[in-house]
């Protein structure tokens, strides 16, 4: 709220990456000063996702986590940076692909860490869910992972306890029906 309304003062309708940079200062400091302050940490991290610094968010996560070992937010924190670190790997690979399609040592990279992906996915989603064994929408995560695998008929449970939820319902329905394709298991 505070930034909005100094965009408005200033007249400006966009927050700059020298604003987003400004926040971040101002978080490291505030959390020098509370270091064990769950909210505060999670606040940076996400902070140091949106300008494109992984490495310090993945940094900070770790030790924080090592500090409080038992905290679910944080060890989630740190999967979704790794997922995203994943993701943006994936997508400058892609990219390079797209620029070069004979590339064979790309294609080769490419799929090796699409496989990296999918089984830090499929981990990070199992363990997830043993610690939330009720949320639903884990299962969609976890059956999209599963899915993503080939492990089809891991897919398919996990997909079928998700399509229970009404927030997850419309997403996973179709889902299981494709993995049920997927077996032969028509």
């Amino acid at each position: 709220k505070g930034m909005a309304e100094k965009l408005e003062a200033s007249g400006r309708m966009a927050v700059t990456m020298d604003d987003l940079r400004a926040k971040v200062v101002e978080a490291e400091q505030e959390l020098a000063e509370h270091p064990d302050s769950v909210p505060r940490i999670l606040g940076l991290a996400q902070m140091y996702m949106d300008i494109r610094e992984m490495k310090k968010a993945r940094a900070l996560l770790r030790e924080k986590h090592q500090a409080i070992p038992d905290n679910y937010e944080l060890r989630e924190k740190l999967g979704d940076v790794q997922l995203a670190t994943y993701d943006a790997a994936l997508a400058r690979l892609a990219k390079q692909l797209e620029e070069k399609p004979d590339d064979e040592a790309a294609k080769q990279k490419l799929e090796a860490l699409r496989k990296q992906r999918t089984d830090f996915a499929v981990k990070e989603f199992e363990w997830r869910l043993s610690q939330h064994p009720t949320d639903k929408h884990l299962n969609l995560m976890l059956g999209r992972a599963y899915a993503e695998s080939g492990d089809q008929n891991k897919a398919i449970a996990a997909l079928q306890i998700a399509a229970q939820a009404a927030r997850s319902q419309v997403a996973s329905c179709p889902m299981p029906a494709v993995a049920f394709l997927a077996e032969d298991q028509y």
